[in-house]
């Protein structure tokens, strides 16, 4: 079995500054916002583009996130 590390945050790599971006919320206690990441490996770090948490697309408890790689 081959393991794989996910040891770089996508979104803060893109956009360091930007807080309060969250992908999930809790539908019983509103306060509660998780998942401001999103997982790359190492070796994809050079070739990402552009990340993104799209708050204003909901459906569930879950919003899309976005993830844009160079050729």
């Amino acid at each position: 079995m081959r393991v794989i590390s996910y040891n770089v945050n996508g979104l803060h790599a893109v956009h360091p500054n930007e807080a309060h971006q969250y992908s999930w919320w809790s539908q019983r206690f509103p306060s509660v916002r998780l998942h401001n990441n999103i997982c790359i490996t190492e070796n994809l770090k050079d070739r990402l583009k552009d990340a993104k948490i799209l708050p204003d697309i909901k459906h569930s408890d879950h919003c899309p996130v976005y993830t844009e790689f160079k050729s």
